[in-house]
C-alpha cells in the first residue's frame, strides 16, 4: 500500500523546508555580520583632505569617521571619538612637507595606520615655526 501525498501536504512540506533554509541563511548572515569587525579590523574614513594635498593654510582640520575603532591617535596624540565614531581635530602644519599619521585600534587589539603626506606652501602670512638660536647679548 503506497501513501500518496496530497497537493496540500506537498506544499506544506516545501514551505517547511523553505522556512528552515531561510532561517539558516539569516543565522549565517547574522554571524558573518558580527564576525566582520574581528576579521576586517579598524578603519578610518577621512573627510577633510586627501593624501598628497597641497595646502595654503597651516591650520588643518582632521575630521572623519572611524569604523570598528576603540582608540584613535593623530600624530601620536589621542583623539576623542563620538559614539557614532566621528572625530574632529585641528592641527598646525609646518611650511613644506608634513605627514599626518592616523592610528586606529579596535577592541581586539588590531591596529590600522594611515599616513597622509601634505605639502604646505610657504605663503606670506604663514607663521615661521623655527626658532632663532642666535644668543642675545646684553
Amino acid at each position: 500500500m503506497t501513501l500518496k501525498k496530497t497537493n496540500q501536504e506537498k506544499i506544506l512540506s516545501y514551505a517547511g523546508k523553505g522556512a528552515l533554509g531561510l532561517l539558516v541563511v539569516l543565522v549565517c548572515g547574522f554571524v558573518g555580520m558580527k564576525l566582520y569587525p574581528l576579521v576586517h579590523g579598524p578603519d578610518v574614513l577621512l573627510s577633510t583632505f586627501k593624501d598628497g594635498a597641497n595646502l595654503d593654510n597651516p591650520m588643518v582640520s582632521v575630521s572623519g569617521k572611524a569604523l570598528y575603532t576603540k582608540n584613535l591617535m593623530v600624530n601620536g596624540n589621542p583623539l576623542a571619538l563620538s559614539p557614532d565614531g566621528s572625530f574632529s581635530e585641528t592641527i598646525v602644519l609646518n611650511p613644506g612637507y608634513n605627514v599626518v599619521s592616523l592610528q586606529a585600534k579596535d577592541q581586539f587589539g588590531k591596529v590600522s595606520t594611515h599616513d597622509y603626506a601634505l605639502m604646505l606652501s610657504d605663503t606670506p602670512g604663514t607663521p615661521n615655526l623655527t626658532m632663532n638660536t642666535t644668543p642675545v647679548r646684553p
